[in-house]
């Protein structure tokens, strides 16, 4: 990750904090100008729009809202991040979606994109299932992995097509989910 959006995240921890604790947004943005090498942070009037240029000269956004979503923009919507509920998956992206999942997290930049999506416990096997079919018909070079211990499941898809672009799928068990972590990339 970035320094400007480790930067941002850190940003915005700071700017909550200040402000629920009473000191309203001005102090807020001059805690964070003084702690940062000219951030010039502005902090929205409702605390949850946080805007400040990067180490790069780029504008950075930080949005938030009441059901604890954040997106992070970065000057001219070539990088974005959202961590939360609200984050979607567009229709081109090249590998399957299995419905019944959330997406809990998304980034995508102009070299890729990577999403991580939450799915009831039971659904591993069927997830599993759909990525190998996938792969068998993707050509280009492969390579999986899978396996299992004390009652916990992985597997590890990864395809790089004939046209250059990275594809890969990793899902996990846990007691209470199936985690379905997706990316592509290109060279």
């Amino acid at each position: 990750m970035k320094r400007s959006l480790r930067l941002g995240i850190a940003v915005v921890a700071l700017a909550l904090i200040a402000a629920a604790c009473g000191g309203g947004d001005n102090l807020a943005e001059a805690i964070i100008n003084s702690q940062t090498d000219g951030a010039n942070v502005d902090i929205s009037n409702n605390g949850q729009n946080i805007s400040f240029q990067d180490d790069e000269g780029n504008n950075v956004t930080i949005n938030t809202d009441n059901e604890g979503n954040v997106t992070v923009e970065s000057e001219g919507g070539d990088q974005q991040i959202s961590f939360g509920t609200n984050a979607e998956i567009p229709a081109e992206f090249p590998l399957p979606i299995a419905p019944g999942g959330t997406v809990a997290f998304s980034m995508s930049t102009p070299e890729g994109a990577t999403y991580t999506i939450r799915y009831p416990r039971d659904s591993f096997d069927q997830i599993a299932a759909m990525y190998t079919e996938f792969m068998d018909a993707t050509p280009g070079e492969q390579s999986v992995s899978n396996g299992s211990s004390d009652g916990y499941k992985w597997f590890n898809m990864f395809i790089t097509r004939e046209d250059g672009v990275s594809l890969s799928a990793s899902l996990s068990q846990s007691d209470q989910e199936t985690s379905v972590s997706l990316s592509s990339s290109s060279s």
